[in-house]
């Protein structure tokens, strides 16, 4: 097996690189990080075609788990798109001089728990419409998205059918010539009632 030196000598410089990272670990486990924001992430060097390198990253996290945890949830974004529904596209993002500070794609196929020693600086919030995509993205690449499209199904089917008994109260309040529902009530509890004693 031919190893390539250079890529060797990037494992050894990452190397380094990590350990100091998880020396100041300590630190950073204070550090409070929000859902939303978007900071570059130190992912370092990766296997095969795992993301790698210095990034932007974005945060989605719970923010009580931001808030106690030294570790954080993150989607790296990157700028190559393959034909797959695991890349959702983010707006153009620029500071308050016009300049340009984030662009591309969030790859939800890559998602990962980090220390937040790996975070550097902040870079900028994203839009909530933004975040539900990504979270859309997520659920579907990870299979579950089926499952909260049967509860909303179930929602909606228990919606058309307070639609219908609605429908049905009005019916009978009109043909009752009763607005009160108590009083409806108790005028079925007498039909029902004389029903069964005729």
């Amino acid at each position: 097996m031919n190893i390539d030196l250079s890529k060797a000598q990037a494992h050894l410089d990452w190397l380094k690189q990590k350990l100091f990272l998880d020396e100041t670990s300590k630190n950073a486990n204070k550090r409070v990080v929000k859902r939303g924001q978007v900071y570059n992430c130190e992912l370092g060097m990766g296997i095969g075609s795992e993301l790698q390198k210095k990034r932007p990253c974005i945060i989605i996290q719970n923010d009580k788990g931001n808030t106690h945890s030294a570790v954080t949830t993150i989607v790296p974004i990157t700028h190559t798109q393959k034909p797959l529904n695991c890349f959702v596209p983010i707006s153009n993002k620029y500071d308050k001089n016009g300049t340009l500070i984030l662009d591309g794609l969030a790859n939800v196929s890559a998602i990962r728990s980090v220390d937040k020693a790996r975070l550097s600086d902040y870079i900028c919030d994203l839009e909530q419409n933004e975040l539900k995509d990504i979270d859309k993205a997520i659920a579907i690449n990870i299979d579950i998205f089926k499952h909260y499209l049967k509860l909303q199904n179930m929602y909606n089917d228990k919606l058309d059918y307070i639609v219908k008994l609605n429908t049905i109260i009005k019916e009978i309040k009109e043909l009752l010539n009763i607005d009160d529902n108590k009083k409806i009530i108790e005028e079925i509890k007498k039909i029902l009632d004389n029903n069964n004693n005729s």
